[in-house]
């Protein structure tokens, strides 16, 4: 997977390590993606159902949860109140 480069559309990435992104892109295994065309159905369950025990095994688990109006995994993980960040492998 190619990360796009912000700077070709104009974009800043102002503080962001580009390169090291798309190093630790470059480590990316596997992407599951979970999707609906409707609401409610229980994506953020499933996706957290998922993320936690693979976790448990010692992998290294992200989750992006691009629902902006019900962000649900961040509340169902009991992370509501948690700081995003942002973080490269070094």
């Amino acid at each position: 997977m190619n990360a796009p480069d912000p700077s070709a559309h104009g974009e800043r990435a102002t503080g962001l390590d580009l390169a090291a992104v798309r190093g630790g892109l470059r480590e990316v295994r596997a992407i599951v993606p979970v999707v609906s065309g409707k609401g409610g159905v229980g994506k953020s369950t499933l996706v957290a159902n998922l993320a936690v025990p693979l976790a448990a095994e010692g992998l290294r688990v992200g989750i992006l949860d691009a629902d902006v109006s019900a962000p649900g995994v961040a509340r169902g993980l009991g992370l509501a109140k948690a700081a995003l960040s942002l973080s490269a492998a070094r």
